[in-house]
């Protein structure tokens, strides 16, 4: 994080917030920069406090291969103007599932009661439907990454490497810092393994607020993929949880069949996904909507 500070005063003017995040680019491990958090005071607002720290802040964007942002609606127009070399990638698809009309109508407010209910009736029958025997499912209080479910995650990760031309990189070091030694949030971390007993996939979950939220998301094929999502559904519902949401940009051709399956609608906009600062090598790869894998999971929004 970098504090700006008036030097007469000792005021804070803004701050910014980054990450640097391992991922795959065309199978290369590479580092990306994830703008995080930009506040500017209440005080100084309006002045275009952004623009005139864009220098200050240019290091922190480029020094990786690539810079990464999710912006608000409101802080789009910003980030367009101080990330170097932006391309705009659209927004991230969001799938939600309902229990209920009235959780339909929250959403779609116009949409007669009889059709809210229909809709709901649909998504509940999907996803009775859907079998998660097919996988042996598992949940994970404790990640140690040198351990032997530790080493499964990396060989996942790097089996994942596959999914997409740019994906983060979700080895066991980063699935256990950023879900399960959460400060603020309770998250649930399922594993899925085959037949075999290998480790295919993983789905973390949780509710914040009165909605359940499905924040992560990694499968080999299609049927794992339906079995960790419909598991999460399921463990949600089961607390009373009437709405799910799932964000995930996927570009393999049978994953919106996946998801589809249990039941989830692709009727929302998560945010707004950002590139900039690419270098060179990477850069036909990463201004390519159609290369990326993202889920809400990898941004600050959560």
């Amino acid at each position: 994080m970098m504090m700006v500070e008036r030097v007469d005063t000792g005021e804070v003017l803004c701050h910014v917030g980054i990450e640097r995040g391992r991922f795959w680019i065309d199978g290369q491990e590479a580092v990306v920069t994830l703008s995080g958090d930009f506040m500017t005071h209440p005080d100084h607002r309006g002045r275009r406090i952004a623009d005139q720290m864009a220098g200050v802040f240019y290091p922190l964007w480029t020094a990786g291969d690539a810079t990464l942002a999710f912006p608000s609606e409101a802080s789009l127009h910003i980030s367009t103007r101080t990330i170097p070399a932006t391309a705009g990638l659209g927004t991230m698809p969001q799938w939600l599932w309902w229990s209920s009309g009235d959780a339909v109508r929250e959403d779609r407010p116009s949409l007669p009661r009889p059709a809210a209910a229909a809709v709901a009736a649909a998504c509940r029958t999907a996803l009775a439907s859907a079998r998660s025997s097919r996988r042996q499912l598992a949940d994970v209080a404790d990640l140690d990454p040198d351990g032997a479910l530790g080493r499964e995650f990396d060989h996942l990760d790097e089996e994942f490497a596959n999914t997409a031309r740019c994906v983060r990189r979700r080895s066991a070091r980063h699935v256990a810092w950023r879900w399960l030694q959460h400060p603020d949030r309770d998250w649930t971390l399922t594993t899925a393994r085959d037949g075999r007993g290998d480790l295919v996939g993983f789905v973390v979950f949780g509710t914040i607020g009165e909605r359940g939220r499905v924040v992560d998301l990694a499968a080999i094929d299609a049927t794992t993929q339906t079995c960790l999502l419909a598991h999460a559904v399921r463990a949600l519902t089961g607390t009373a949880v009437e709405r799910v949401s799932l964000e995930l940009l996927d570009p393999r051709p049978w994953s919106a069949r996946s998801v589809r399956r249990i039941g989830m609608w692709c009727r929302g906009e998560g945010p707004n996904v950002m590139i900039g600062g690419a270098k060179l090598a990477f850069r036909d790869a990463v201004h390519d909507r159609g290369s990326w894998y993202l889920t809400i999971g990898d941004s600050d929004h959560v």
